[in-house]
């Protein structure tokens, strides 16, 4: 799925720049379901909920988001 990143190796101001831009295009409601579960990662459990509330072409599409908005800001750091 390309490079890995940890959210750690983000400040809390770009974390929350990224997963913003990646959910604009969730309803309100979603929006906040998903920045809950997002903010709680927990691997398996987190990919499910998502799942459940996304759909599974949805989750993975909301994770491309927020690992190309990453990496798009480490390229900007080198």
């Amino acid at each position: 799925m390309g490079s890995v990143f940890r959210p750690k190796d983000l400040s809390e101001k770009h974390r929350r720049i990224i997963i913003n831009d990646a959910i604009r295009d969730l309803s309100p409601n979603t929006k906040e379901s998903v920045l809950d579960i997002l903010e709680q990662w927990k691997e398996d459990e987190s990919e499910r909920r998502l799942d459940d509330i996304l759909g599974m072409d949805e989750r993975e599409k909301l994770i491309h988001r927020i690992m190309d908005g990453s990496n798009q800001l480490q390229d900007e750091r080198e």
